[in-house]
């Protein structure tokens, strides 16, 4: 075993849930489930089965964030139902359990029930989702319009094959994604963690391949070979990796933009540098100073977006800060994205002066003009010329952010 193996395996304690918790959260399904097919029932839905998913039930779970989902099929191609569903099963479900609850909104309205789990002294999150039942994955193409989510039931059966035995090594993928601010919806998701391990094997493997990947084009079921037709289909996307329950669908597209690029460079560097430096495997990611770091609050008005909608709108910021940035003869060089905060780097802080150049004095016509407009001309080597400021990062951060009325923003130089 290398030092590197050595430095992987260091973090098994700390990726493991505890097995009574692992348990008790198997053990949750089987309680809910009964009440959630009465219930439905009595309202007259046409419920098929509930159909526990995600990572708790492939044992990829984190202890550092422990929750679950299930979701709910139904024999019906109405969106109405669904979200019959979300209106009156969830509060009745949660009222039988003694439960606080949400309802939330991604293309279908869905609830999160809050599980006292008092034996641990935790509160387990369950998302509850209605989705549309159908038999086999070929006719997933008919139903996508009206839910997407029915894709999820069988997205749990080809991991579970795909991953077999490998499920240490997600959690170590992902545990590192998350200490690098590489983990999520616009870097690498839990579902591409798994899927990525299960086609290179090992943590390690892609640390090593960490280039390839950066710019893979790749089908996981292995039913399309051609990547030139893959990228014809998706022209616009940074990486290539094809759902494998459906062929049209990138579950990479969240790698995307400038930021998208800001991530696979990371991606490439800390991999490079953990191959070679073992010891701060695990520590979270710092950037090298001096960078800004930018608390950003939403109006009340804005504040009911949920977690996925707040970093969506955060990386547009970021993506827009950029191209500001590059008509100042700046740009963004590195930054991170998360719920609470932003931190940005960028090529040059202070202001600077550029001379600008405009007609030669011969040119009386010319230089009568360019006089009139330009107040502070200066003389230089028989022409006029202009002088062009541009202003510091902070300045053009602020200028930003002030444009945008429905956020209250504070920036921070760490130098």
């Amino acid at each position: 075993m290398n030092d590197l193996q050595n430095s992987i395996e260091s973090i098994i304690p700390v990726v493991t849930v505890d097995h009574m918790l692992l348990e008790f959260l198997h053990s949750i399904p089987n309680k809910l489930i009964p009440t959630i097919e009465i219930l439905c029932k009595n309202e007259n839905l046409p419920i098929i089965d509930v159909i526990p998913v995600g990572s708790a039930f492939r044992n990829t779970i984190l202890p550092q964030k422990i929750e679950m989902d299930l979701f709910v099929r139904f024999d019906t191609r109405s969106q109405k139902i669904l979200s019959i569903f979300a209106d009156l099963v969830i509060e009745k479900l949660a009222e039988e359990f003694s439960c606080k609850y949400e309802i939330k909104y991604a293309e279908n309205p869905y609830g999160t029930l809050f599980y006292m789990a008092n034996e641990f002294s935790i509160t387990i999150p369950i998302d509850i989702v209605a989705t549309i039942w159908i038999s086999e994955a070929k006719y997933l193409p008919d139903i996508l319009k009206i839910s997407g989510m029915a894709r999820t039931p069988f997205h749990m059966t080809f991991l579970k094959n795909f991953i077999n035995q490998k499920e240490l090594e997600v959690k170590f993928f992902k545990y590192w994604c998350k200490k690098k601010f590489l983990y999520g919806q616009c870097g690498f998701t839990g579902f591409l963690c798994e899927l990525l391990i299960g086609g290179y094997e090992t943590f390690e493997n892609l640390l090593k391949h960490s280039k390839e990947i950066a710019q893979i084009i790749w089908d996981p079921s292995y039913s399309q070979k051609s990547k030139n037709s893959l990228k014809e289909r998706f022209p616009n996307d940074l990486i290539i990796i094809i759902d494998p329950i459906d062929r049209y669908r990138n579950t990479a597209a969240g790698i995307q933009g400038f930021y998208g690029k800001l991530q696979l460079k990371r991606f490439i560097s800390i991999s490079q540098f953990n191959l070679s430096e073992h010891s701060n495997l695990w520590d979270e990611y710092q950037m090298t100073k001096p960078y800004f770091s930018v608390n950003v609050e939403f109006s009340p008005e804005a504040s009911n977006r949920n977690d996925e909608e707040i970093i969506s709108r955060k990386i547009s910021m970021v993506n827009a800060i950029n191209r500001q940035l590059e008509i100042e003869k700046n740009f963004v060089v590195e930054a991170i994205v998360t719920l609470e905060k932003m931190f940005l780097k960028t090529h040059r802080l202070e202001e600077i002066t550029y001379l600008r150049k405009g007609p030669p004095k011969e040119n009386k016509s010319a230089a009568k003009k360019f006089k009139i407009k330009n107040k502070d001309f200066i003389e230089k080597n028989g022409r006029l010329w202009i002088k062009d400021l541009y202003f510091s990062s902070f300045d053009s951060l602020k200028s930003f952010f002030n444009s945008k009325s429905d956020l209250q923003v504070e920036i921070s130089l760490i130098s």
